[in-house]
């Protein structure tokens, strides 16, 4: 998928608000789509072929999700966890925790499948920090031409029960032996197999934050999947 053009991304940025993030002393300005119907209504509009109706490309991206704010406040008050570590963000969306990693002393990647995404994260890169921002696309399916990182964060990807043998995969692949793979979740039923799941690879400890965003309280949990370096 190309980049967009710079009427695409007008558009898109006319469809934002600016949302402030706080995560203790940390305050972080993210743009979000504000109406994200608006998205999913142009998809639907494309022929059953289109490659982003064939694959499904839905733009969850968009929205700014509770999950990733957890991750943020976890990141806080771990900051020796990515402090002069290779990080790489995976399903960056709006690109919150790796904007926030960055802030923390981290040589952040920011990754998504989605170019629309991409661009949006360098936009909030942008807002938060003068630093080159430092981006490419990833296909989780497609990861062999990778180098594994010191740290992942992954913030709500156990969406789809089919992605859950690949997630597992990638957590394998792209977390260097004696890395870390940090995975945020909001505590839905259907990601509950996925969590075992990662239990039965995996070393795992994990921590519960309240987070409270557009009025809604939610507790999302931080997992810390530790691969082994044997």
């Amino acid at each position: 998928m190309t980049r967009l053009t710079k009427m695409e991304l007008k558009t898109y940025r006319s469809l934002a608000e600016n949302v402030t993030v706080k995560a203790g002393e940390e305050q972080f300005n993210i743009a979000r789509i504000k109406k994200i119907d608006l998205l999913f209504e142009e998809l639907i509009k494309q022929s059953p072929d289109d490659i982003n109706v064939a694959d499904e490309r839905m733009p969850y991206w968009a929205d700014l999700w509770p999950s990733a704010i957890g991750m943020v406040q976890f990141l806080e008050t771990n900051k020796d966890l990515v402090r002069g570590k290779k990080v790489l963000e995976i399903g960056c969306g709006l690109g919150l925790p790796g904007i926030a990693a960055a802030r923390f002393g981290a040589d952040v990647l920011m990754t998504d499948y989605l170019q629309p995404a991409l661009d949006f994260a360098q936009y909030n890169w942008e807002l938060n920090s003068k630093a080159d921002f430092n981006g490419q696309l990833l296909d989780w399916r497609r990861i062999d031409h990778m180098q594994p990182y010191d740290v992942v964060l992954a913030s709500d990807v156990a969406y789809e029960s089919r992605s859950f043998d690949t997630l597992i995969n990638v957590i394998k692949k792209l977390t260097r032996p004696g890395g870390v793979f940090l995975l945020s979740e909001p505590n839905r039923k259907f990601a509950s197999p996925f969590v075992t799941l990662v239990k039965q690879h995996f070393s795992v400890s994990s921590t519960d934050l309240p987070v409270e965003l557009d009025g809604i309280a939610y507790t999302i949990s931080i997992y810390q999947i530790i691969v082994s370096a044997h």
